[in-house]
């Protein structure tokens, strides 16, 4: 089967640079899943940091944004 570029863009989402996966896992309480290597890295993601999740209701497609913790450490 033979798809053109246009269809292809509509099937992919070309906005998007970089690909990665993650399984779900549970801890009895909630899902838990792990944030690639590759994608922490590039989004600068560290300890204490919180994701902003989001959802197009109609679509199902999730945006996840990075909101990172600017509260420096308290020195005793």
């Amino acid at each position: 089967m033979v798809i053109t570029k246009e269809e292809l863009e509509e099937i992919v989402d070309s906005s998007f640079t970089l690909e990665e996966f993650s399984s779900v896992s549970s801890d009895g309480r909630a899902l838990l899943t792990r944030i690639p290597q590759n994608i922490h890295k590039e989004l600068n993601i560290k300890k204490g940091d919180k994701l902003k999740w989001f959802i197009n209701l109609q679509t199902k497609e999730l945006k996840i944004i990075p909101i990172h913790d600017t509260i420096s450490p308290k020195k005793a």
